[in-house]
């Protein structure tokens, strides 16, 4: 499966709050899954995955509310890195989201 498949499944499986949180479970499995493989996703990908990442941060009350019924984030034991398992820390302050978009000059032209 190509990467942008990934990442476009991931954006499918955001976009279904009214459907199982189970799908929205899978969804937060597959985003884990893509920041394993960071080092292979290209500049447009990352920049879809974190259109992707900041619709899950738009509504993440909608999301963690959804999620509790099938997900305990007390429990979590994920790195703070993937906080899209610590839901519960980000809504309370306890992890802070930064900014990281950045812009250089393309040297290959």
């Amino acid at each position: 499966m190509s990467m942008m498949k990934k990442v476009n499944d991931y954006g499918i499986l955001l976009d279904s709050l009214n459907l199982s949180p189970f799908e929205t479970l899978n969804a937060l499995n597959l985003r884990t899954n893509l920041e394993k493989e960071m080092n292979n996703i290209t500049n447009q990908e990352k920049l879809k995955l974190y259109q992707h990442d900041l619709y899950l941060l738009d509504n993440i009350k909608d999301f963690k509310d959804q999620l509790e019924q099938v997900y305990d984030f007390s429990n979590s034991d994920e790195p703070i890195e993937q906080w899209w398992w610590h839901l519960d820390k980000v809504i309370s302050g306890e992890i802070v989201m930064k900014g990281s978009l950045s812009a250089e000059k393309n040297v290959a032209l």
